[in-house]
């Protein structure tokens, strides 16, 4: 993997990564969806109400880690 200023390999799921973006933590899986390989949720119980309901997705991790940065 690339190194991805906002996404790591996720220590506790095989296969995941975790992204921060927004003030929050997103976790971010595999998905079989047409609209992207990757799917991005966010995390945390006390995220902010605009990111609270949000689903990104990309095709690559690049991708979704430029889609993060946007958020900030």
């Amino acid at each position: 993997m690339k190194d991805l200023h906002n996404i790591e390999r996720s220590r506790f799921a095989h296969g995941a990564y975790i992204g921060y973006a927004a003030g929050t933590v997103w976790t971010i899986t595999a998905s079989s969806s047409s609209y992207g390989r990757w799917l991005a949720i966010p995390r945390q119980a006390d995220a902010p109400a605009a990111v609270r309901d949000m689903r990104l997705y990309a095709h690559r991790l690049s991708d979704l880690s430029a889609k993060l940065a946007a958020l900030n």
